[in-house]
C-alpha cells in the first residue's frame, strides 16, 4: 500500500465497498449462469438457447437472471427456484412467465 495522506475533516471523502454475495439462487443440484436482464437476452438455458426474452418491463431491465446450465433437452421437466438470503436482508424475486408456445411442459 502506498503512504495515506490525511484529509481535513470537511473534504468530501469516498467509499468503495464491493459486495459480494446478498442472496443465493438454487435450481435444485443444476448450475446456474447469472447475467443482466435486458432485451434479447437468451431465455432461459446457457447452451444453444435461441429463444429470446421480449417485451421486459423497464423496471426490470438491468435485473439479474439466472439461467441453467446446459440446453433445454438436459432439463426436460419443470423445476422450481429457491432464493436464500442472509437473515435481515430484504430481496425481491420476480418471476418471468415465458410462454411455451410447443406447450412441452402441460
Amino acid at each position: 500500500l502506498s503512504e495515506v495522506t490525511p484529509v481535513a475533516t470537511s473534504d468530501l471523502k469516498y467509499a468503495f465497498l464491493e459486495v459480494v454475495e446478498v442472496f443465493s439462487v438454487l435450481h435444485g443440484a443444476d448450475r446456474l449462469l447469472r447475467v443482466v436482464l435486458d432485451e434479447g437476452v437468451s431465455c432461459c438455458y446457457t447452451g444453444e438457447d435461441t429463444t429470446v426474452l421480449k417485451g421486459i418491463p423497464s423496471s426490470l431491465l438491468g435485473a439479474t437472471l439466472f439461467l441453467l446450465a446446459g440446453t433445454s433437452d438436459q432439463h426436460n421437466s419443470s423445476g422450481a427456484y429457491t432464493v436464500l438470503t442472509p437473515g435481515g436482508v430484504d430481496a425481491t424475486a420476480y418471476a418471468l412467465d415465458v410462454m411455451d408456445p410447443y406447450n412441452k411442459y402441460g
